[in-house]
């Protein structure tokens, strides 16, 4: 019974114990999650050239918090919406959200998002760190370079998948630009 209780606390230690993330080591990088259509709850993309993923920093087990939903609306002609977070991880670190909308009859078909507050369209949200700083609203510029491709909507087993890329543009300072390439999604809704 002794050993039983030494084997559970050493357990227990090595999984609470955790290390640093080295950002010059390339095997501890953050990677795009590969392409597929499996329900794989996968969201990412390159955020001016670095890979962004959804990211909680909570160690809540209870409550982690959410960092990508997905939601499917059938009022206004049938809108599903991706919503991906990237949590502070401190106080000098800002939120960021990405929310991608689209029209669910766009299944196999490329679509330009438009410049627009609402229908299909991409939004960027940089909430200031704790700190202080600018909260700082990005919508989709309605050019070639902002699509999105529904490769899969499936509402019997509630699947949706796709790729995006899409230049962005601050709506208080339209030269304060942001570009997404290769971005992709495979959620549940």
């Amino acid at each position: 019974m002794k050993n039983f209780i030494v084997i559970i606390f050493l357990a227990f230690l090595t999984i609470s114990c955790s290390k640093e993330k080295d950002p010059n080591d390339p095997s501890q990088q953050d990677e795009l999650p590969p392409i597929t259509q499996t329900g794989a709850y996968t969201f990412g993309c390159l955020l001016d050239g670095e890979v962004w993923i959804p990211k909680h920093y909570s160690n809540s087990i209870v409550n982690p918090p959410v960092v990508l939903q997905a939601y499917l609306y059938k009022t206004n002609g049938n809108l599903f919406q991706v919503i991906a977070t990237r949590d502070r991880k401190d106080d000098n670190s800002p939120l960021q959200i990405l929310g991608l909308f689209t029209f669910t009859n766009a299944v196999g078909d490329t679509i330009i998002l438009p410049s627009s507050e609402i229908g299909p369209r991409f939004v960027y949200e940089r909430l200031p760190p704790r700190n202080g700083g600018v909260f700082k609203v990005y919508y989709s510029t309605g050019n070639e370079n902002s699509w999105v491709y529904l490769s899969r909507l499936d509402t019997n087993a509630r699947i949706a998948s796709g790729t995006f890329s899409v230049d962005l543009i601050n709506t208080d300072n339209n030269k304060d630009t942001v570009r997404i390439r290769e971005g992709r999604f495979d959620v549940p809704f």
